[in-house]
């Protein structure tokens, strides 16, 4: 906790010497082996910072299973400003769907999705006219690593969220392709643009069995729909199908003949969104994102107003616990990985 503790007290300072200079605020990614504490770090950073009167954004990208309110949902990728404590459920999320519970079933996917969300962050950051927005972007970005990440992947999200700080818990081989990767980039002002940090594992972390993690996410998806102090009162809303669509993201390879001249070669591959192809009697259980798209084509781009529960399928109708009440904001229902994001008993 004493490095923990430093590792807060070196953000702040860096925040007072770049709202000096009239540079970006730190920006923070936390990562490294599997229950070492990371999201516990990341909770640490933003609650000093946030005693500290400041609001940074903080960034979850994948996690989804924790009991915090601060943290993100299952199969989605989220970002909400830090404005209170941790035991309240953020009034102001941006989240996209992913639809799958790791980022390792379909990482081209993810990727994809990761970078929209890194753009409406930036601009979020970048957005310093109002007072509100000089809080946030004097107040920097804490961004926590999906579950067992690549080099890889790493390395394309802090370029995606222009990190400039990369604490990596109780992984030597992390840290040591990471510092290779960034040995010798630039320095900015005596500091290095992006600067890899090792830090111990925390204390009283155990392993979280698989069950444990189910049991984690149904509990995190209940806190979702009836409040983490249990005094959110959902709706149980009856949807004609003919009123909503079920929509899918599939995979598309395009072949080198389909490719524009002067384009590599190689095989490229594209996100197509169409309509749900599977029974509507396997979606029971199964949660949904309710997308912010006026037609198909925007579903890739668009983000989620947010996750319905479908609690009963009928005949022409669903039967979906909503945490807001009809109608709802939007007729695109997205289906992810419905095997995987079934839960029972909510």
């Amino acid at each position: 906790m004493r490095d923990y503790l430093s590792c807060a007290a070196v953000l702040e300072e860096r925040r007072q010497r770049a709202d000096d200079l009239a540079m970006p605020a730190p920006r923070v990614l936390v990562c490294g082996s599997a229950f070492a504490g990371k999201s516990s770090l990341c909770q640490v950073l933003c609650n000093y910072a946030l005693r500290r009167e400041h609001t940074p954004v903080y960034v979850d990208l994948g996690r989804g299973s924790q009991q915090n309110g601060s943290q993100g949902l299952p199969a989605c990728v989220t970002a909400v400003p830090v404005e209170h404590a941790a035991d309240e459920e953020p009034s102001r999320r941006m989240a996209y769907f992913f639809g799958h519970i790791d980022w390792i079933d379909n990482p081209r996917l993810y990727e994809r999705v990761v970078s929209h969300l890194s753009k409406v962050v930036l601009a979020k950051l970048n957005h310093n006219t109002s007072p509100e927005g000089a809080r946030t972007a004097s107040s920097g970005l804490v961004v926590n690593a999906p579950s067992q990440p690549t080099s890889e992947l790493l390395g394309k999200i802090i370029d995606m969220f222009e990190i400039d700080i990369v604490f990596i818990l109780d992984n030597e081989g992390l840290h040591a392709s990471l510092s290779q990767m960034y040995a010798g980039c630039p320095k900015v002002n005596g500091v290095p643009k992006v600067e890899v940090v090792p830090l111990p594992k925390a204390g009283g972390v155990v392993q979280a069995s698989a069950k444990r993690l189910r049991y984690l996410r149904a509990l995190r998806v209940r806190d979702y729909f009836y409040g983490v102090m249990r005094d959110f009162h959902p709706y149980s809303v009856l949807v004609d199908l003919s009123d909503v669509q079920l929509v899918q993201i599939e995979t598309a390879m395009l072949s080198a003949s389909m490719l524009p001249i002067g384009q590599e070669s190689k095989q490229s591959v594209e996100f197509i969104v169409r309509p749900f192809a599977g029974s509507v009697q396997q979606l029971e259980n199964a949660m949904l994102a309710v997308v912010r798209a006026n037609s198909m084509n925007e579903v890739l781009f668009a983000p989620m107003c947010g996750l319905v529960l479908v609690t009963k399928v009928e005949q022409h109708a669903l039967q979906l616990l909503c945490p807001a009440p009809p109608p709802l904001p939007a007729q695109y229902l997205l289906v992810g990985d419905f095997k995987n994001l079934k839960f029972i008993d909510i």
